[in-house]
């Protein structure tokens, strides 16, 4: 902000709140789980849709009422909220371009961070089979999951790879599996990446010091050629 740019942060739920099921989406895997395929790609348009469109309303009644001037912009995702950037980032395109984005502690198919990630329901706010799955069960489930999903795509984050954008990864991160953390840098095009040795809470302890650091590399970023 002291340099002179318009932040967003965005960290969104993977799920809406609802009352009738104490906050949470019931997946149960092991027992349907191409049901559950398509009700978690369900969930992830919806949550994805609704955080971009939330935010270009915030940035819209800012730059109504002048309190804001979004030039440049960067955008900052936080765990979820960097799995969700390309998909705010393309939403926002239109009226809000983006000039760059750090990518913090993030990854790329939800379906297979679901499958391996040791974060727990309440983290989650899904409720899943907490048994152990066969190959068989998780084929079915990812499958499921890509055929129906339509923002958690390759293209899309292919899109943001186009810009500039910087990744932080804890080297440790088990929330967010490594093969997700891996694919997302070849879907970016492999992008400037920062690696540190901690896990995913690890990550943000060690973030405050990086912000320098981070600023810097975003002004070279944008920095006319």
């Amino acid at each position: 902000l002291k340099a002179g740019f318009t932040v967003v942060t965005t960290a969104p739920p993977v799920s809406a709140i609802d009352q009738a099921t104490g906050g949470r989406t019931t997946l149960d895997i092991k027992g349907d789980p191409e049901l559950a395929g398509r009700t978690f790609a369900a969930e992830v348009d919806v949550a994805f849709t609704v955080w971009a469109d939330g935010l270009k309303a915030v940035l819209t009644h800012l730059r109504q009422t002048g309190l804001s001037a979004p030039s440049p912009l960067v955008l900052i995702g936080v765990s979820s909220g960097a799995v969700a950037a390309p998909v705010v980032a393309a939403r926002l395109h239109q009226d809000f371009p983006i000039a760059t984005a750090v990518l913090i502690a993030g990854g790329s198919d939800v379906a297979s961070i679901l499958l391996e990630t040791t974060l727990e329901p309440e983290d989650l706010r899904l409720r899943r089979h907490r048994g152990r799955l066969d190959q068989s069960e998780e084929e079915a489930f990812t499958s499921s999951y890509h055929r129906t999903v339509r923002l958690d795509s390759a293209a899309i984050v292919e899109w943001l790879g186009q810009r500039p954008v910087l990744l932080l990864e804890g080297g440790y991160d088990s929330a967010i599996p490594r093969s997700s953390r891996s694919l997302l840098d070849r879907r970016l095009r492999r992008p400037e990446r920062w690696w540190y040795p901690v896990g995913h809470y690890g990550l943000f302890v060690v973030l405050p010091g990086e912000g320098e650091a981070i600023v810097d590399w975003i002004q070279r970023s944008i920095r006319p050629k």
